[in-house]
């Protein structure tokens, strides 16, 4: 897999290097069989991920919440995508898009805004959300904010581990220090993560928006479309596991 089809013809793969050289990746982003930036997020994972994505995305308006270095927003256009707008709070992610609308042939929007206070024009027909549910403090709000930009599809997803993933309390109550080892590192740095909600809890929260869930991935080594790489099978203690949802507003 690479996007070599939508890169400029213009560009020979040494002009690519150069123009990716003046980042350091989060995504691997392979821009043809040769020529890839090095992300210091595992590849597979990016890649169950977008197993969750729609397939077709012919004519849809995509919204990218919190994309990163872009990865999910290039997948959308590849997958047929009228347009598609992303939103980060971090001020270095345009450069980085900047060089993406360099490389492709078409043009990513990006807005630096925080998605808590940014007021779009409209709704988006679907809404991908991967790594950044438990970057925020009010969950719920955000969860109304999510359905009010849905028109079809929401893809979210947020890290959970083993011993919270089917308790039906929002958090892991029973250690005062926050629970698991992940999510004692996540609150440890309280000013950027938000505790981690549980499986049922953002069911249930997705549910009353109006959600139904078409696809999931909340168990080590079961996915409703794909297994999980072999070495996943069986979790360290301190593994977390990724919990990713397609859901589908009711219409």
């Amino acid at each position: 897999m690479n996007y070599s089809h939508l890169v400029k013809p213009s560009l020979s793969e040494s002009d690519i290097e150069s123009k990716i050289s003046d980042h350091n990746w989060h995504h691997s982003i392979p821009f043809t069989d040769s020529v890839s930036t090095e992300g210091y997020v595992h590849y597979s994972n990016q890649l169950l991920k977008i197993d969750h994505l729609p397939d077709d995305l012919s004519g849809k308006h995509v919204l990218d919440i919190g994309p990163k270095h872009g990865f999910y927003s290039i997948e959308a256009m590849n997958r047929g995508a009228e347009s598609v707008t992303a939103i980060d709070i971090n001020a270095e992610r345009e450069g980085v898009y900047d060089t993406l609308n360099e490389i492709f042939e078409f043009d990513l929007q990006l807005i630096i805004d925080d998605i808590m206070e940014h007021k779009f024009d409209r709704e988006f027909d679907v809404v991908i959300c991967f790594g950044v549910l438990h970057y925020i403090q009010d969950q719920k709000r955000f969860l109304d904010i999510l359905s009010d930009l849905t028109q079809n599809s929401l893809c979210i997803d947020h890290p959970v581990t083993p011993s919270v993933r089917n308790r039906n309390s929002r958090f892991k109550p029973d250690n005062p220090e926050g629970g698991s080892w992940y999510q004692r590192k996540i609150n440890s740095f309280a000013e950027y993560h938000a505790p981690i909600p549980t499986v049922p809890w953002i069911e249930q929260e997705l549910s009353d928006r109006g959600f139904s869930i078409e696809s999931k991935d909340t168990h080590v080594g079961v996915l409703l479309q794909r297994k999980l790489p072999k070495a996943a099978a069986i979790p360290s203690p301190h593994r977390y596991l990724p919990s990713r949802y397609v859901a589908r507003a009711e219409q």
